[in-house]
């Protein structure tokens, strides 16, 4: 998991410039397949991450914790910026419709919304945070039992 160490400042950052465009591409790539097949998606929550965060820094030390803040952050930078309300992609949303019509939204009406879509996404938040404590509940109590 340790990339080798750079020469030089330059190489330094020509190295960084390739591992962002590696972990952009692969989070791209996650992103489609999970529109492709939003079935089959696997969201985490936040038992999972950090668990996933505590494999990269068991593998990878502070190298792997650099990585695995790089990746949480990519990932949350792609879903602020989807056209969801509530979010700056959904503002920037409103944004391009006001501009496209020449006028302004309707205060309450862009309110209103963006109040619905926020606790949309906290609902989603508190469902997959409960199916995840449950799980991780059965799995603790499938292991004392034996």
């Amino acid at each position: 998991i340790y990339p080798k160490r750079p020469a030089s400042a330059a190489d330094a950052v020509a190295a960084t410039n390739k591992e962002f465009s590696r972990l952009v591409q692969f989070m791209g790539g996650q992103i489609e397949a999970a529109v492709a097949r939003p079935s089959e998606a696997k969201l985490a929550g936040p038992i999972s991450i950090a668990q996933i965060g505590n494999s990269y820094v068991n593998e990878g030390g502070l190298y792997g914790l650099m990585l695995f803040t790089a990746i949480l952050n990519i990932n949350l930078a792609a879903l602020n910026a989807l056209p969801i309300p509530g979010l700056d992609g959904g503002q920037l949303a409103f944004l391009l419709v006001e501009t496209a019509s020449g006028r302004r939204l309707n205060r309450r009406f862009t309110t209103g919304v963006n109040v619905v879509a926020q606790l949309a996404l906290v609902f989603l938040t508190l469902s997959v945070l409960g199916s995840e404590a449950k799980k991780a509940l059965l799995a603790l109590l499938a292991s004392s039992r034996h």
